[in-house]
């Protein structure tokens, strides 16, 4: 008996072709687009005036490895703001290693240099600012949080701990002109227990007067000790 291939009814045609679309895997460019957010009237297909704004601008370009239609993987982004995004990807979002770039003129240049989670720097990087000063060390959240050293622009440098994008603990700071400042801060500034050593005069000042006890000789002695065994 002779069998004829029967046409697939629309439930099944829809699954289909939904299954043929899913992504999966390594795929070519992906073009994404977004709603102009400065057209005012954003639940149109066309305006009416005479310059018949269309309501849709471009968005991100990605080229990488899908799984279950969700950006996974190794994969490279253009965003709408010209920074581009080289690394690895879960559940659509930056996770794992990678490197941020920003665009100065025709030039892509690194911008973040590290560990992902859930799209934020999360994690030990490397975060490069415009004006040439550089931190390395520990994030969370985009913040600098945990240990980590900032080389500021003129070279001086700062190493120590972090808390919310500010020196907060215990650090010291390293000046070009020999100036040397080891001790605790609080909220960026130096607040506590501290040695000022000034290269000029070879003088070490005591930044508060309980330094002077043989408790916190030790203090300071505990948290250098902490500082080279990377604890």
């Amino acid at each position: 008996m002779e069998q004829t291939d029967k046409p697939m009814s629309g439930h099944k045609s829809t699954a289909f072709k939904k299954a043929q679309s899913l992504r999966i895997g390594h795929r070519a460019t992906v073009f994404e687009v977004r709603r102009d957010p400065l057209l005012a009237q954003k639940d149109v297909i066309r305006t009416i005036s005479k310059d018949r704004g269309f309501p849709f601008v471009s968005g991100s370009s990605y080229k990488g490895n899908w799984n279950n239609d969700k950006k996974e993987g190794f994969g490279v982004q253009i965003n709408p703001d010209d920074t581009k995004y080289e690394g690895e990807w879960y559940d659509n979002k930056y996770h794992g290693r990678g490197t941020l770039w920003v665009k100065k003129k025709k030039e892509y240049q690194r911008q973040y240099v590290g560990d992902w989670k859930g799209g934020k720097m999360n994690g030990q990087g490397v975060y490069y600012y415009s004006d040439g000063s550089v931190y390395r060390g520990s994030f969370v959240d985009n913040r600098k949080c945990g240990e980590g050293r900032y080389d500021y622009k003129n070279k001086d440098y700062y190493h120590g701990d972090w808390n919310e994008d500010m020196e907060d603990g215990f650090g010291s700071l390293y000046c070009t002109n020999g100036n040397i400042y080891e001790g605790l801060w609080v909220r960026g500034i130096k607040e506590g227990p501290g040695l000022f050593y000034y290269a000029d005069s070879k003088k070490v000042y005591a930044y508060h007067l309980l330094l002077q006890t043989h408790f916190y000789q030790l203090l300071l002695q505990y948290y250098r000790c902490i500082r080279a065994n990377g604890i």
